[in-house]
């Protein structure tokens, strides 16, 4: 298996660890553990690397994919999604998703005119 951790830090610069803060959480465990409203978005980038929206915080309040829409367990919703790849890179650049899972940055990336490489190990996904 690969470690992705690794290859990242060997090949980009990790600069921030971002909190995607769900309006609307799902359920899980209900009695014995806290419910999960955050999950982490490591933002990496490859050389020098300016925003183009100013200085946004690494708290990003967007509501999560609804049941009805779900394809993926951790898929992500494309305005988030837009929001980052918008603010973090301009067209022609290559956005790369290392969980693909339900195609979502690959998707955005796209249709904001960047390229994009996305790795997913489990089948159903690719």
């Amino acid at each position: 298996m690969i470690n992705y951790k690794a290859f990242i830090e060997k090949y980009f610069k990790i600069k921030n660890r971002l909190n995607w803060v769900k309006n609307n959480w799902s359920m899980g465990d209900l009695t014995g553990s806290y419910a999960m409203q955050c999950e982490d978005i490591i933002f990496a980038v490859k050389g020098r690397h300016i925003l183009k929206e100013g200085r946004p915080t690494d708290y990003l309040p967007y509501d999560r994919v609804s049941n009805q829409s779900l394809f993926h367990s951790h898929q992500k919703p494309i305005e988030l999604i837009d929001f980052l790849i918008k603010n973090s890179s301009k067209r022609g650049d290559t956005i790369l998703d290392c969980y693909m899972g339900s195609g979502s940055i690959i998707i955005s990336a796209v249709n904001l005119g960047r390229k994009s490489i996305g790795i997913e190990l489990n089948d159903k996904y690719i």
